[in-house]
């Protein structure tokens, strides 16, 4: 598994009349060695976001940029989001698509889960526990994306399609009740990975309320 990134507290959201952005330096590099990926991309996004709600694999004309749904949701039955999985130039991410102001509470939560979690050193009832941190927060109008590291299969299991996996839950509830105490929420398995080979448990998709 690559090594998870910490770009948090570089992080920079600006912005005016709502809008936001937020970008690490990490995505900055791998934008300005592949200079057109972002806008075709979001581009594909929007042109064919009916067939992506749908589960329609989408590409471009010479098949160097996927995009696939990974899955959807809401927030307390009503805020819809669609989260992507977008390969591009070698590289894949997970890309949510929701609105501004819930994106910019992502980058919030997880931002505070983070920062809470260095100060354990990473670890929880013996077991690492991590944030996969954003790559990139951006606001077109009225729609938000967050952009951040993609795991391939393999590489780590989705904790709600684990077995035998009460110790990590059990963790994981602790993690949560801690979290909970700074409104940050959505610990939840659906939504979490585990890396075996690191003893590594990897928040995803963190709300702040």
């Amino acid at each position: 598994m690559r090594k998870v990134k910490k770009p948090a507290k570089e992080l920079i959201i600006t912005g005016k009349k709502g809008s936001l952005f937020a970008s690490s330096p990490i995505f900055k590099r791998f934008k300005n060695q592949e200079k057109l990926v972002e806008s075709k991309t979001r581009k594909l996004i929007m042109e064919n976001f009916k067939r992506l709600e749908k589960g329609k694999e989408i590409s471009d004309k010479k098949g160097k940029i996927k995009i696939k749904k990974a899955f959807t949701g809401t927030f307390g039955g009503k805020h819809k989001f669609l989260t992507l999985r977008v390969s591009a130039s070698g590289k894949e991410f997970f890309v949510k698509i929701s609105s501004p102001r819930k994106i910019k509470e992502n980058v919030n939560a997880l931002e505070l889960a983070d920062r809470h979690l260095s100060k354990k050193g990473y670890r929880v009832d013996g077991f690492k526990v991590k944030v996969i941190l954003p790559y990139k927060a951006v606001a077109y109008k009225k729609i938000g994306y967050l952009v951040t590291d993609f795991f391939k299969q393999g590489e780590v299991q989705q904790i709600s399609e684990m077995r035998d996996a009460e110790k990590i839950i059990k963790c994981m509830g602790k993690v949560a009740t801690e979290l909970n105490k700074f409104d940050v929420f959505d610990v939840l398995t659906v939504n979490s990975f585990y890396n075996s080979k690191t003893n590594t448990i990897l928040l995803f998709d963190l709300i702040k309320k």
